[in-house]
């Protein structure tokens, strides 16, 4: 059985095969932006138990240069007076995470997701769209705003706003920063499963959507708009005549779309179930490879919502890193735990906070004292995002701060090893970010 399981019957033929009506295939594409998971008329809430399977492949050359990269990192920062055992002690600490992060075995999680979507991550309204990220097994806790980052009709990005997350490896310590480039990885963007969420989706439903009453719905001034846009960068849809058998008897029609005659994506779209997109492709502009795919399968009708779902996706992801720009590339796998699944139904505030037990650490990466300065919990309390965004850990009564003892000269102490970490990752993360704004402003040229 293919790991896609899509059995695409008039593949061989699909080349030769007669579109339909272009006007059609455009009304086609707006339909499906209608029902896409970035709407938040469509999925307003999700909440679910996940298995996640995560794998990255990277190639020797590649791993040794960023391994080395983030080597001399590491060495400046353990140079000068100090503990020789603390310091050996930490070196050998970041040389474990590092070989973690460049080895390509299979990592499985056990997350509980919360999600209240919104319009922000359009850019169509500053309402805070939250997602709740608990870990089971390692009792590791997140919980962050979701990213209005994107690009617009011109490749410029419009939209950006500095976002805070909170996160708790454990009871002991939690972190805040500044994060706005958040997308949702790891299983916390799977309430757009099954649904078209490439970056042209996004795109269209900044023209296409206008507010009506508590929700937003497609306009005919928003289409015309979109219309437009298209016709200014020669983009062009294509709908295939005949449909796709996927999943036993169900049928997908394959939708393509072209920026000047280059193919940039192909999308399986069923209309009878609500346009869910079982699979979707999106192209390399220069030569045509697959950037990446996301295949949704065993898809299930939630009571409540009366909405599709899928129980299980694949998403597939390739990069070019390093100083030859080799391949990497990247593989997740999301299932449902069966009977979890809680669409479109009001989640409390009181959802979305961490608890902060009683002695905790928080940790404020905003502020720039943080070397002299530590915060302690003097009680078990909440801590949610409007709080650390209105107001300073000094201003929290149940927050206290205490002085920092110095163990290495304040010149030689500006980032600990836990913190270049930190810095390390979020640097990986940079770096597949710009790969993608770059590949999406290329697209939009």
């Amino acid at each position: 059985m293919s790991i896609l399981r899509i059995t695409v019957v008039f593949f061989l033929t699909f080349a030769s095969s007669v579109s339909v009506f272009s006007d059609e295939a455009f009304d086609f594409f707006v339909e499906a932006c209608r029902h896409s998971g970035y709407n938040p008329a469509e999925i307003a809430s999700f909440q679910a138990e996940l298995k996640v399977v995560t794998q990255t492949v990277w190639p020797d050359s590649v791993a040794a240069f960023y391994r080395q990269q983030m080597a001399d990192l590491f060495s400046a920062d353990f140079k000068g007076e100090g503990d020789a055992e603390k310091k050996q002690k930490a070196s050998e600490e970041t040389k474990e995470a590092l070989e973690q992060i460049f080895s390509d075995e299979r990592n499985t999680e056990f997350v509980k997701v919360a999600v209240r979507n919104s319009a922000a991550p359009l850019g169509l309204e500053d309402i805070l769209g939250l997602v709740l990220r608990e870990d089971t097994v390692n009792k590791r806790s997140s919980l962050f705003q979701m990213g209005t980052q994107w690009l617009s009709l011109t490749g410029d990005p419009v939209g950006t706003k500095e976002r805070v997350s909170m996160s708790q490896p454990s009871g002991g310590h939690m972190t805040i920063i500044d994060d706005g480039t958040r997308r949702g990885g790891n299983g916390t963007g799977h309430y757009l499963a099954g649904r078209i969420q490439t970056p042209r989706t996004k795109l269209a439903l900044l023209l296409l959507l206008s507010r009506d009453g508590e929700s937003f719905a497609v306009s005919d001034a928003g289409i015309s708009a979109f219309k437009k846009g298209c016709e200014v960068y020669e983009r062009t849809f294509t709908l295939s005549k005949e449909k796709v058998k996927y999943e036993g008897n169900h049928s997908a029609s394959i939708l393509e779309i072209y920026e000047k005659g280059q193919l940039l994506e192909q999308l399986w779209i069923d209309s009878d179930r609500g346009y869910i997109c079982p699979k979707e492709q999106v192209f390399h502009p220069v030569d045509g490879t697959v950037l990446y795919e996301f295949v949704s399968e065993s898809f299930i009708l939630d009571e409540h919502s009366q909405k599709w779902f899928p129980q299980k996706v694949t998403y597939s992801s390739s990069s070019w890193m390093g100083e030859n720009q080799e391949k990497v590339t990247s593989h997740t796998e999301v299932r449902v735990t069966p009977g979890t699944l809680i669409l479109n139904q009001p989640i409390p505030d009181s959802v979305f906070a961490l608890t902060v037990q009683k002695g905790t650490q928080v940790e404020d990466f905003r502020r720039d004292d943080n070397d002299k300065t530590a915060f302690f919990a003097d009680q078990t309390n909440r801590l949610d995002l409007p709080t650390v965004e209105k107001q300073s850990l000094d201003e929290i009564p149940w927050i206290t701060p205490r002085e920092v003892k110095q163990y290495y000269p304040l010149e030689k102490a500006s980032f600990g090893w836990k913190r270049i970490l930190l810095v390390s990752v979020g640097l990986l993360m940079i770096i597949f970010a710009l790969i993608k704004m770059w590949r999406d402003k290329r697209n939009q040229q």
